[in-house]
């Protein structure tokens, strides 16, 4: 979508409230649609709904027709697990252009398996699951508009581990939209290991999660899960294992940040380890 970058400092639609020195952004702006790939909606002057489903669309062609050339979202999700879903791989597939997160499901699952899939393009995360026996491995994540990939399971309460992995992926070139706040990967709760993972080019943190960072009641505004999981005991942390991550270029936009970001709680984060 066109958008203008500058130091303005606006509040959204209050054009006003601009403070010298700080960054804004404008979307949808017929004026700024100049470059490959970009494009206007002329929303309908009719109720709400109509807008919602009308309107004319001008693009800047990215480059000769192909299936690449144009495309219109209008799935949520590519693929949406059901509460319970067990004993299912995803392999060697191109999950690409939703208008939320692309992989994520509508409670906890077990046994699922993402390899060598490349997620990218997405109007949110790229993948967002929770459970046991989760295995996310050999994946490429890019171009989403908010987190690239979030993992939770294990219950803290009773110390039960995930057995979750997330291992050998490439996460890169997220938070196109959400700037902040918006990790390459997050991760919460019991037992979940993390290796070989290269995050970079990641505006803000590149690895984020546990402690008070990762209470259940503030998963909502992730948008990566379609369920409330407070009962499932997955805040804080304890006994996760990173090792052999690479992070290369992070936290280039903001400040009182880093790169692997946990917020420490005592009261909510237990056996961190990171290796290598």
């Amino acid at each position: 979508m066109a958008r203008s970058l500058g130091t303005g400092g606006c509040a959204s639609h209050n054009w006003t409230a601009c403070s010298p020195g700080a960054r804004w952004y404008a979307t949808n702006l017929l004026a700024e649609l100049d470059q490959a790939g970009e494009y206007y909606i002329e929303r309908s002057s009719r109720s709400a709904a109509a807008r919602a489903s009308a309107g004319m669309l001008y693009v800047q062609p990215a480059g000769p027709a192909g299936p690449d050339g144009a495309v219109v979202s209008v799935g949520p999700s590519v693929i949406t697990l059901g509460a319970g879903t067990s004993f299912v791989s995803f392999e060697g597939l191109r999950v690409m252009y939703s208008r939320g997160t692309a992989i994520t499901s509508l409670g906890p699952v077990a046994n699922v398996t993402v390899t060598n899939c490349t997620v990218a393009n997405t109007g949110a995360g790229g993948i967002g699951l929770v459970g046991s026996g989760v295995r996310v491995d050999g994946c490429e994540v890019t171009g989403t508009a908010a987190f690239g990939v979030v993992i939770k399971g294990g219950v803290r309460s009773t110390l039960t581990r995930s057995g979750n992995m997330v291992t050998g992926n490439e996460i890169h070139h997220t938070a196109r939209f959400f700037r902040t706040g918006q990790p390459g990967l997050f991760w919460a709760g019991v037992g979940n290991t993390f290796e070989r993972n290269h995050v970079h080019d990641v505006p803000h943190y590149a690895i984020m999660g546990g402690a008070n960072q990762a209470t259940c009641t503030a998963e909502k505004g992730w948008g990566a899960l379609a369920y409330d999981p407070d009962d499932l005991g997955i805040c804080g942390s304890a006994l996760n294992l990173f090792e052999g991550n690479l992070i290369e270029r992070a936290v280039y936009e903001c400040d009182d940040s880093g790169a692997f970001n946990t917020c420490v709680s005592t009261s909510v984060m237990r056996g961190l380890c990171w290796r290598g």
